[in-house]
């Protein structure tokens, strides 16, 4: 096929990699190059500056690496084929995220030129994330808004260390009756850019059935956001088994971790009961003659 001007033909940029991944981050601009034109140059752009972070042009064997890719690239990498190709890409060494953003390649010669974009994200996954449950007595005149699972009153209470058991301020006792309140919550430290969390409850024949109100409390600290979301419900109202599931989430990314913790009063209960007589059955037999 006889080419009449420089064309990119495959352009790759990963949408999303994960902040300081040992693996190194291709970025390439393949396009095909009439032999008998001239003065080629590969140029790569960072969003919307005007100046190039990357160029090389081949009839002068010259390669120029700036802002926010200098000292990042991978110098020895050369791609294999024809030599007015072999330093066409970009080999990014530990990506951070600083260097997300909006990547352009322009590929020009005497007889024309072409440039391809791509967006790529650098995300940070969480440092620390948590589902857990404790039950309090309910106030004396509780709001009926917290008589159901689907309409129970908003709460916010402390990030809790224990992932998938109860708080340590649960008792097995206080798990039914009346008066007593359920407090989910569920949070997660250091990710970046603004995650997002969803809570769920998923009941014994898998009616799944999201149950948070209202939007998670963020904050951002030093680049990276901290994300929780708590709930309050009737333990009068909800099932005698429900599984809750708290959804974390990057926009624009792969990235999804989910936490599970099962409420189950009667499963508790029984192994008070249990403990209980296992105690007393040891006391009978040490006292027996």
């Amino acid at each position: 096929m006889r080419v009449r001007c420089v064309a990119i033909w495959k352009f790759s940029v990963p949408r999303w990699v994960q902040n300081g991944t040992e693996d190194p981050v291709l970025l390439d601009c393949e396009y095909v190059y009439n032999e008998h034109d001239g003065r080629l140059v590969v140029k790569w752009f960072f969003n919307d500056l005007t100046e190039p972070v990357y160029q090389w042009i081949p009839e002068l064997n010259s390669r120029q690496t700036s802002g926010i890719l200098t000292g990042r690239l991978d110098d020895s990498y050369t791609v294999g084929g024809p030599r007015d190709s072999q330093y066409r890409a970009l080999r990014i060494i530990r990506p951070t995220t600083e260097m997300s953003g909006l990547y352009t390649c322009v590929v020009s010669s005497m007889a024309g030129f072409d440039s391809r974009k791509q967006s790529m994200m650098v995300y940070v996954p969480a440092k620390n994330f948590t589902l857990s449950y404790v039950t309090t007595p309910a106030p004396a005149a509780p709001p009926a808004a917290a008589s159901s699972l689907g309409t129970a009153a908003h709460a916010l209470v402390g990030v809790p260390a224990d992932t998938t058991s109860p708080g340590p301020g649960t008792s097995p006792g206080s798990f039914s009756g009346s008066g007593t309140m359920v407090e989910v919550h569920c949070g997660a430290l250091g990710l970046h850019p603004r995650p997002t969390l969803r809570l769920f409850s998923i009941t014994p024949d898998m009616r799944r059935t999201e149950v948070q109100r209202g939007r998670p409390r963020t904050r951002k600290t030093n680049g990276t956001y901290d994300i929780e979301l708590s709930r309050s419900f009737s333990a009068e109202q909800l099932p005698q088994s429900v599984t809750f599931e708290c959804v974390l989430e990057i926009p624009g990314t792969d990235y999804e971790v989910r936490r599970r913790t099962v409420y189950s009063p009667g499963y508790w209960l029984a192994l008070f009961i249990s403990c209980q007589w296992s105690s007393v059955l040891g006391l009978v037999s040490w006292i027996s003659p």
